[in-house]
């Protein structure tokens, strides 16, 4: 925006000209603004998610915790559990995995649960009402 390229702006219009003292006013609101979401944001932001929470069917496995690789390779080789992952989504597909892979349950629900209710408010207002999650 201080460069006023304004392709992201397009209210603007292709001809408007900012003048200088609202340009600095923009510019300045805009940092602001994201200063403020990184300091809310800032667990999300950093949080990382391992790979095999996302896809436990070709992570690897040498990088979770010892007590973690024995349940995830009897998952991996679990034929149901690999159906029921190609026909959901990954967190329904835990949600659905919670009674028979307790011990993966336990570390996935709290990265599940680490987002915002409105994350998955507006996930949800996002599907159509016959998906199944």
């Amino acid at each position: 925006m201080s460069r006023q390229e304004l392709y992201q702006f397009p209210s603007f219009g292709n001809e408007y000209q900012l003048q200088a003292e609202d340009l600095d006013i923009f510019c300045c609101y805009l940092k602001q603004l994201k200063e403020d979401m990184e300091t809310r944001f800032y667990d999300l932001i950093n949080l990382e998610v391992p790979t095999w929470v996302l896809n436990p069917f070709t992570a690897d496995f040498a990088q979770p915790h010892p007590k973690l690789q024995e349940p995830l390779t009897d998952l991996k080789y679990d034929c149901e559990a690999q159906s029921h992952f190609q026909s959901y989504s990954y967190k329904a597909f835990w949600v659905k995995m919670r009674n028979t892979h307790p011990i993966l349950w336990e570390e996935v629900k709290l990265l599940l649960l680490a987002f915002p209710s409105t994350y998955f408010s507006g996930e949800g207002l996002q599907r159509r009402p016959t998906d199944p999650f």
